[in-house]
């Protein structure tokens, strides 16, 4: 097999294409900077040398080779009504799946049902798909289904409207009534609709709008070739009627009337097409009375289109959310300015400051009987054995024990915070030693067990010691705990004071927090961060109400600095891991300046290294035995960063 996949590799190599391996059994590289690579001729052996599948890279890469994806079996059947003929692949279940174009400047581009599910997925640059001889997860062999044909060349503009129709149709079709008689009320009065509602002046034509539909229907197939003609006139006579209705000013069902049929379906044609709401005016009697509804209930009728199915939850502490664009949203005034894009986007109105409340209310209502419960992390998640690390939003970092990379679609949410500031994607190439330069430690010990801190402080699910940080004037304390902050957790502020009013508050904003150049730790500030290392929650009472709480459940790193340590309670050091700076000679200082210019442009292969070493001590844990367990027993049985 290897030998067959290295000649097809080679096969695209010399055709300008660009294939990448798939790791065996896998549709994902899964892998950091897989968009990046290009493979020689001479790396082939090098590269599919284990049962490796075949991923070609869509776009630019490959002189603009495009892939459109058809995600469902309505699209498949009629993707030859609205796509020119090209060579296509797929599997022996869907031979027909993927039709390859040639098209300069295709971009991204994907359409969705009511449910968020794929129908259509037009992948331009930074993209792959699978490609014989490769094998899908469920053992079929990926084939190219039309080998002897030509690979069309197609205007970008041109792929995109096709792409849009065919989605349209597909849509359509995915929802038609199950009745195979047009006549029985609910094709009709769905033909109707749809009908009403395309043919407004601004959007389709006649033409279109028949052919659409005759191909929609024709998706769900025909017990005979009677049926298929009988429904055909049908289809022609509504169209007919309907455009007919529209150019006399008579009153005609469309938008509100397919709403109620598939509730959300409005909505994403429009998104298809770009079509606005004002610039058809248009649905005319039958949509005043959407109009007269008072802007509340507009306003959750289009936040419940927006987010679909199962969007709406509850957190692990009853806090009601909604997953927007993939980013869980708290439903209270933090979700205002969601609120109020989606009132713009539909009616170009402002919305007044009552009805966002009474909106953001209501769903907040309908998460919290939802019976959807998430867990929500700040910063990192560990999940089934897998440390999960936000960079930024929309980018999370996956490190197991077979290694690291980029997660396309983690299992976890995150919270959203506005102090969180991002990362940079993490580097192949880097090693901890680069860190000698950037701190002062004074002994080797120091250096080791800095580097143990440094590596394990990413793990959330353990408690973590305090690390302390010591030494004289002028030996970069501030500035080793700042490291450390913008390594893992860069935050505004970047250090907090403690105040028992609202540490709990800071706490929940940071992953980890920094107290910098204490000269004594107060009681009250000793427990606390004694607390904090190993779990800290409270509650209050939530504002404005009688009895109802908010929770506040945290498990934090902790950093500390000072000349001295500041305190010499015993609980304190028995959870302190204490490094020693030695003070930097005048004739070696650098200016900050110069410091943190050196450190921006190790930190992506500093990052890399933290998460290859990481990734190594998970996979060793397992078979750690150790003679005694120390205080803080799980992080202490985390293999120490002894490959760099």
């Amino acid at each position: 097999m290897s030998a067959a996949t290295q000649d097809a590799a080679r096969r695209y190599i010399g055709r300008g294409w660009s294939p990448i391996p798939v790791p065996p059994n896998s549709k994902n590289p899964s892998r950091l900077g897989w968009e990046s690579e290009r493979w020689s001729v001479e790396d082939v052996p090098d590269a599919w040398n284990n049962g490796q599948n075949i991923g070609l890279l869509t776009g630019e890469p490959s002189g603009w080779l495009v892939d459109v994806d058809l995600d469902c079996p309505e699209a498949a059947k009629i993707a030859g009504r609205f796509l020119p003929t090209t060579l296509t692949s797929g599997r022996a279940g869907s031979p027909d799946s993927h039709w390859w174009y040639v098209s300069p400047g295709t971009e991204y581009g994907e359409w969705k049902d009511t449910d968020k599910k794929k129908l259509i997925e037009l992948r331009g640059t930074g993209r792959q798909t699978l490609v014989e001889p490769s094998t899908h997860t469920s053992g079929e062999r990926y084939v190219w289904s039309r080998s002897g044909a030509e690979i069309a060349a197609m205007d970008t503009a041109d792929l995109r409207a096709r792409c849009t129709e065919l989605a349209t149709a597909t849509l359509i079709a995915r929802h038609l009534p199950e009745h195979r008689d047009l006549g029985g009320g609910g094709r009709h009065d769905y033909a109707m609709a749809l009908a009403g509602f395309l043919l407004r002046p601004g959007r389709l034509g006649e033409d279109l709008t028949l052919k659409i539909l005759a191909a929609a229907w024709d998706a769900k197939g025909w017990a005979n070739e009677g049926q298929r003609r009988e429904a055909r006139r049908d289809l022609e006579g509504i169209v007919r009627d309907t455009a007919q209705d529209l150019a006399d000013g008579e009153p005609v069902v469309g938008g509100p009337t397919l709403e109620e049929i598939v509730p959300g379906m409005v909505r994403l044609l429009r998104r298809y097409w770009g079509w606005c709401r004002e610039e058809q005016g248009q649905d005319a009697p039958t949509e005043e009375k959407e109009d007269r509804r008072n802007q509340a209930d507009r306003l959750i009728g289009y936040a419940l289109e927006d987010l679909g199915d199962g969007a709406l939850f509850a957190d692990q502490h009853g806090a009601s959310h909604a997953l927007v664009a993939g980013e869980p949203v708290p439903l209270n005034s933090r979700c205002y300015s969601w609120l109020r894009r989606l009132m713009w986007g539909q009616e170009k109105k402002a919305v007044n400051g009552e009805y966002l409340k009474t909106a953001a209310g209501t769903l907040a209502a309908h998460a919290e009987f939802s019976g959807e419960i998430r867990e929500l992390h700040t910063r990192a998640a560990w999940h089934e054995g897998v440390l999960y690390y936000e960079l930024r939003p929309g980018r999370v970092m996956r490190c197991g024990a077979d290694g690291w990379g980029f997660a396309e679609r983690p299992p976890v949410l995150f919270r959203r915070y506005p102090n969180l500031k991002p990362l940079p994607d993490p580097e192949p190439g880097g090693s901890l030693g680069a860190l000698a330069s950037l701190v002062n430690l004074k002994t080797d010990r120091d250096r080791r067990l800095f580097e143990a801190y440094l590596t394990t402080v990413a793990l959330p699910h353990v408690p973590r010691p305090i690390l302390g940080v010591t030494g004289a004037m002028g030996s970069g304390k501030t500035t080793i705990g700042r490291m450390v902050k913008r390594m893992w957790d860069p935050t505004a502020p970047e250090t907090v004071r403690y105040d028992a009013r609202d540490i709990l508050q800071k706490a929940l904003h940071a992953y980890i927090l920094m107290f910098d150049n204490l000269n004594t730790l107060s009681e009250a500030a000793a427990d606390t961060c004694c607390r904090l290392v190993t779990g800290e929650a409270d509650s209050k009472r939530k504002l404005y109400t009688d009895d109802e709480d908010v929770i506040v459940e945290v498990k934090r790193a902790v950093i500390l600095n000072g000349i001295n340590v500041p305190t010499d309670r015993s609980d304190v050091l028995d959870r302190s891991l204490v490094v020693e700076l030695e003070r930097i000679p005048d004739d070696e200082r650098r200016t900050e300046e110069e410091l943190w210019e050196r450190f921006e442009a190790e930190r992506p292969k500093l990052l890399g290294a933290l998460f290859g070493v990481l990734s190594e001590a998970i996979a060793l844990k397992p078979s750690l035995q150790l003679s005694r367990r120390p205080r803080l027993a799980d992080w202490g049985s985390t293999p120490p960063p002894s490959t760099r």
